[in-house]
């Protein structure tokens, strides 16, 4: 059979145990019929953790950005999304989620890239893209939620970003 990733979460004790009060014996399995990875979590102060990174699907075999949120106890938040997940397509091609952080308000920014296409070429734009707290693309920021950076290469990435306290967001 062929690989597929398949997304874990792990919450350990401070004694480096499974913490058996967490998803099945300490460990959250994203159920999905794609492949998925993720790349970036947060604890937002409720407890609750956002989960970020890639599914690709297994018809078109592009990466689409990921989104779950977990309760405390390692579950799927049903009211986040659709059923706890978000996945969503930009473009056409891969997009890709790698560094995440949250607003004052609880927008959710992450960063990584979209594909944008010139010519034969596919460039892996550089982009910064925003979600509600509750997983809807936030379509008042950039351009249907996204803001690309003009891309000087094949791949560009925007691997980590951060929300400061004044609101400006930072990207690297």
């Amino acid at each position: 059979s062929a690989f597929q990733g398949e997304l874990i979460v792990v919450r350990l004790n401070p004694d480096g145990t499974p913490d058996a009060s967490f998803g099945t014996g300490g460990v959250f399995t994203y159920t999905s019929p794609a492949e998925s990875y993720g790349y970036e979590i947060y604890e937002l102060p409720t407890g609750e953790l956002l989960i970020g990174g890639i599914s690709i699907s297994l018809n078109t075999g592009y990466a689409d950005v990921l989104l779950l949120r977990l309760k405390s106890d390692g579950t799927l938040d049903t009211d986040f999304g659709n059923g706890g997940s978000v996945v969503h397509s930009f473009t056409n091609f891969d997009d890709f989620l790698q560094g995440m952080d949250v607003q004052a308000d609880g927008k959710i920014v992450v960063s990584g890239t979209v594909s944008d296409v010139s010519g034969f070429d596919i460039f892996n734009t550089p982009a910064i893209m925003r979600f509600s707290a509750d997983g809807e693309v936030d379509t008042s920021f950039g351009t249907d939620g996204v803001t690309r950076f003009p891309a000087v290469a094949i791949d560009n990435e925007l691997n980590a970003c951060r929300v400061l306290p004044d609101g400006k967001i930072v990207a690297a």
